[in-house]
Formats: C-alpha cells, structure tokens, sequence
C-alpha cells in the first residue's frame, strides 16, 4: 500500500492478525520472508510453507505433453502487476515469434492497442472467451501447444501458472523468486528466472528456453510428483 498512513493502518491490521493466531501458512518461502525483512511483521512460532497444488484437472492421465509446439504463451489475467506489455514489446524485436494472450482483465484494450501499435497484430492471438467450466481445458490446451509459458510478473505470491505449465510439458520464463524456489524444489532445470522484467531481459530469457532441448515429460513427472493435491496435503 506505499508509505505513509495509509500503509501504516494496513501494516498494524496485518500485525494484529498475525498475532491472534497460533500458525501462519504461505504459499512459498519468498513469500514468507517478505513479512519480516521488508514490511516488518512478526509471525507466530509456527509460520509454515505449503505450496499451492495443482487443479486436479492437471492431473488427468490423458494429457499429451509429446506434441508440436509453437511460439510463447501468457497465461493470467490482463492487469499492471503482471506485466503483459513487457512480452508484447519482447515480441516485437523477435520477428518469427508468435504469441498467444491467455486471458481478460481491466488492460485488454490497452494491449490489443499496443499489439496493432507494434505491427505485430499478425503473430499475437488473443484467445477467445471460454465460459468457466470451461476455462481451465482451455489453459491446458493453450499451454500444451506453446514452446514456453511467460509470466514476467513484477511480483508473484506463489505462480500457480508456473507449476500449471510444468504439468503440460512447457517450461516457463517466469518471476525469479518464485520460479527459482519451484526449479530447486523440483531438482531440474523449468526455465529461466527474470529478476528485471524489462521487455529486453523478457527476449533474452525467450531465447534462451528456446535454444535448449526440453524432455516435456520430465517436466510433467516432476511437477506432478511434487505439488499434486496428494502430494502437497
């Protein structure tokens, strides 16, 4: 909430919360560490990390991760937090790359402006609406036929949609903190942290997935094996 007052009264809100219960569970440890190092909170003995798990849809046995792939999907919702612009300005310096937009939000105006602003309008495809019952067979097939999942944040709390695109094979240029938490909890290599998501250091971490060779599979398995519903209760 920035500085002043007005933060203040949250931070207080927040303090007096934490101080009314006996456990606090986050869903990463940078998350976690936020608290204390830069809002200065204090948290009862038990502060514990339980990650999110995967919708169980993910998990379904009939998903192929083994298909053709093409181009970079964004997967979230249109808002300044997840920085959408930031890929769609990568894109532009990238000739042969195409995009798939993922999403809705207060901003999609704004980015389809800037898709036809950038003369990219033939290589960015906003997906169409899907009603909810539907939403999620919609993600998953978006993220099956992309090369890499982006989701240059400025900020993550966990990245649900990063352990999203691991279960259907596509690795993910991603917020650092967070991505980097996932890579070491999984013991593989999921892609490529982006601690400055400028639109020059997005390209940089696109190009650099692309450029390796990717077992989807191993992918897959790992995510599967670690934050499953059965795995993280």
């Amino acid at each position: 909430k920035g500085e002043g007052e007005r933060a203040e009264r949250y931070r207080r809100a927040a303090q007096a919360g934490l101080d009314s219960v006996d456990a606090v569970v986050f869903p990463s440890a940078h998350t976690r560490d936020l608290g204390p190092a830069e809002l200065g909170l204090s948290y009862p003995e038990h502060a514990l990390v339980i990650p999110n798990p995967l919708q169980p849809d993910f998990a379904e046995p009939g998903i192929d991760v083994s298909g053709p792939r093409e181009g970079v999907a964004f997967v979230g919702s249109f808002n300044p937090r997840k920085n959408a612009e930031a890929l769609l300005r990568a894109a532009a310096a990238m000739p042969e790359l195409s995009v798939t937009m993922q999403g809705r939000g207060p901003l999609e105006e704004e980015l389809r402006a800037l898709t036809s602003e950038l003369g990219i309008g033939d290589r960015v495809e906003f997906a169409p609406f899907v009603k909810p019952k539907l939403h999620v067979a919609a993600v998953i097939d978006v993220m099956r036929a992309a090369e890499l999942v982006c989701l240059p944040s400025f900020s993550e709390s966990f990245g649900l949609v990063m352990i999203e695109a691991l279960a259907a094979g596509a690795p993910v240029a991603g917020f650092g903190p967070t991505l980097r938490e996932i890579r070491d909890s999984l013991g593989i290599d999921v892609g490529e942290p982006i601690d400055d998501p400028t639109p020059e250091n997005v390209g940089a971490a696109i190009e650099a997935i692309r450029s390796r060779s990717w077992d989807r599979e191993q992918l897959r398995r790992a995510a599967l094996s670690e934050f499953s519903a059965a795995a993280v209760a």
